[in-house]
């Protein structure tokens, strides 16, 4: 089940929210972001946020992608942080951190726009015949329409 954003959020809310833990890696891990975003097969070994000098912005489409963001409008919108993960042996695939109605760190991985392999629901790099490197033309993202599956599923 997938828990709503909580209303009235702030990036400041969510940021308190992942420093009370000891880095991002625990804060995905000791909430119930990991759960939630355990619903694709992928590997946390390299896990970056976006708006670091580490961050993945040379995956193709993801240049201009941006740490923590407001998404939505008005009383509508809630925070969220843009992250990527993936093992050394998968091609990374991206998720958002947020907080939940329930007031904890919640996640999810957006399918519409997100570079992995759908049809068995895991990262590039699981299986044969996936991309092996990021020149393929199955791996791209598009940023526009991640944001959108997002909206259109919390709102």
């Amino acid at each position: 089940m997938i828990v709503k954003p909580k209303k009235d959020t702030t990036v400041e809310d969510l940021t308190n929210l992942i420093d009370k833990h000891e880095g991002l890696f625990d804060a995905v891990y000791e909430t119930e972001v990991y759960d939630d975003i355990s619903r694709v097969e992928f590997d946390l070994e390299n896990l970056e946020q976006f708006g670091t000098e580490d961050s993945y912005t040379h995956l193709p489409g993801l240049a201009d992608m941006k740490g923590y963001e407001m998404l939505g409008e008005g009383d509508s919108a809630f925070p969220v942080l843009w992250c990527a993960a993936g093992g050394d042996w998968e091609m990374p695939l991206v998720f958002i951190i947020y907080v939940g109605e329930d007031g904890n760190l919640h996640g999810y991985v957006p399918d519409d726009g997100n570079a992995y392999n759908h049809d068995r629901n895991a990262a590039y790099g699981n299986h044969d015949g996936d991309p092996d490197g990021i020149d393929d033309p199955r791996y791209v993202f598009c940023v526009g329409r991640m944001k959108d599956e997002i909206l259109r599923r919390f709102l």
